[in-house]
C-alpha cells in the first residue's frame, strides 16, 4: 500500500449516512479489486468505485472486539459490521469469498455485506470452455 492515509470507519459512517447513494464496493483484495473494475467499466457502470479494504484502518481491537482473526475477509466483515447500524437505505456494499464459511456455518447476514455465490471470485471464470482446454 502507499503512503495515502487510510479511511477510519467513523469517516465511512458520515460519509454513507450524508451520501446515501454513493457506490462503493469493499473487497478483500487487489485481485477482487481488478476483476470487478474490469467488469463495472465493461458494463460502464459510471459511478461504482471498488476499493480494498486496505484502504481502511480496521483496528485489531475491533477485529478482536467482534471475535474475528486479523485478515483481509476479517477486516471487511468488522468494516461491514460496524456500517450495519446506518438508517435507511445505502448503496455501499461489502463483498467477501464464501471460503469453506458455509460447511462451517458461518455464514452470517449482515446488511450490504455479500458473499460470493462460489468459494472465491476466481471460480466465477471456470466455465465448461475453460475447463475443456485445461
Amino acid at each position: 500500500m502507499t503512503d495515502i492515509p487510510r479511511r477510519k470507519i467513523d469517516e465511512l459512517r458520515a460519509r454513507y449516512e450524508l451520501e446515501p447513494t454513493i457506490h462503493d464496493l469493499y473487497v478483500e483484495g487487489i485481485f477482487d479489486q481488478d476483476v470487478l473494475s474490469r467488469y463495472i467499466e465493461k458494463k460502464h457502470l459510471i459511478g461504482l468505485v471498488v476499493y480494498t479494504i486496505d484502504t481502511v484502518e480496521v483496528p485489531s481491537a475491533l477485529l478482536h472486539e467482534n471475535g474475528l482473526t486479523p485478515g483481509e475477509k476479517q477486516e471487511v466483515i468488522a468494516l461491514a459490521r460496524q456500517l450495519a447500524s446506518i438508517p435507511g437505505a445505502c448503496s455501499y456494499r461489502c463483498i467477501v469469498d464464501r471460503d469453506l464459511d458455509e460447511w462451517l456455518g458461518r455464514i452470517e447476514t449482515t446488511p450490504r455485506l455479500l458473499w460470493t455465490k462460489y468459494c472465491s471470485l476466481e471460480l466465477y471464470f471456470f466455465t465448461k470452455e475453460l475447463l475443456r482446454e485445461v
